[in-house]
């Protein structure tokens, strides 16, 4: 990366801070290219460096939601080979990196006000054709009967009425979210409890 900062002049007489001005150029310099990289593959994130390097990348990155581990270390001067030997033990579990990755893009969307969950809600929201990404917990299931109108929905009590009564709200969901474009992932029970259960990404 491109030295141009001058040598020691009256506003840069301690050498450490030129070196901190430096790597932070360096560092925003990197996490613009990410823009890039991860616009065109969506793929969980994984930092490596130093400590210091990572607390400097920690405070100025704009992927936090694609980061799924920071790794400290020094690898500088590691080949591929020993890359793909250290990352080893971070993607052993694919399945647990996915879902960390997903639980990050659910945060991130709420941070924007792009993110419905709740039954109610996300039906409400995919009906609209506003789903982007739809995030549900396997085994899910939520009968229900239609309100006023399409977009409202509550839980069916039982006995079901046979003129209004949705069987599975979220199989509906599900078919409403592809046919518009989107895209559907399922995770282990309890993983959105906070969430219940179910959870939609808007279109930003």
């Amino acid at each position: 990366y491109d030295n141009d900062r001058p040598e020691r002049v009256a506003n840069f007489s301690d050498i450490s801070e030129r070196k901190e001005i430096m790597m932070d150029k360096f560092l925003h310099h990197i996490d613009k290219s990410l823009d890039l990289i991860l616009n065109a593959y969506h793929l969980p994130l994984f930092v490596l460096g130093t400590d210091r390097i990572l607390g400097h990348f920690k405070k100025l990155t704009s992927h936090n939601a694609a980061i799924v581990e920071y790794v400290a270390g020094n690898y500088e001067e590691a080949s591929l080979h020993q890359l793909k030997g250290i990352l080893e033990p971070y993607i052993g579990d694919w399945k647990k990196v996915k879902q960390k990755d997903l639980l990050n893009q659910l945060e991130e969307a709420a941070g924007k006000k792009k993110l419905a969950w709740g039954m109610k809600d996300v039906w409400r929201e995919a009906m609209g054709r506003k789903g982007r990404l739809l995030v549900v917990e396997k085994n899910y299931m939520y009968p229900a009967q239609h309100g006023s109108r399409e977009e409202v929905i509550s839980q069916s009590p039982k006995p079901y009425n046979q003129f209004s009564y949705i069987k599975d709200a979220v199989d509906d969901v599900i078919e409403k979210v592809l046919e518009n474009g989107g895209d559907v992932e399922f995770v282990d029970e309890s993983l959105l409890k906070e969430y219940n259960r179910i959870a939609l990404i808007q279109y930003y």
